[in-house]
């Protein structure tokens, strides 16, 4: 599945198919967690109609780590407003 906005990435911007470009690019890294968070709530709909508490709190877990991810790893390196909104801590710490 993560071939997809890999692929997708590599085609429609400058970053090289390669593991090195893929990980140290930002928009990759954002667009996969994106992606991820995306496919879990696909996976969390079905399950909230079946009434299957157990798979649908795993889903939130996964659903929420890939959110603490996408803010804390991904969107640190942003600056400006987007570095306020991902970092928080950073705000407490400076003050």
């Amino acid at each position: 599945m993560n071939a997809t906005p890999l692929r997708t990435l590599h085609h429609l911007t400058v970053v090289l198919y390669e593991l090195v470009d893929m990980s140290q690019s930002m928009l990759v890294r954002a667009s996969v967690s994106v992606f991820w968070a995306l496919c879990e709530l696909a996976a969390m709909i079905p399950v909230t109609r079946r009434r299957s508490r157990v798979v649908w709190f795993v889903g939130g877990a996964l659903l929420a780590a890939t959110v603490v991810k996408l803010f804390l790893f991904d969107l640190s390196h942003v600056t400006g407003v987007g570095r306020i909104v991902s970092c928080p801590y950073r705000l407490s710490a400076s003050a």
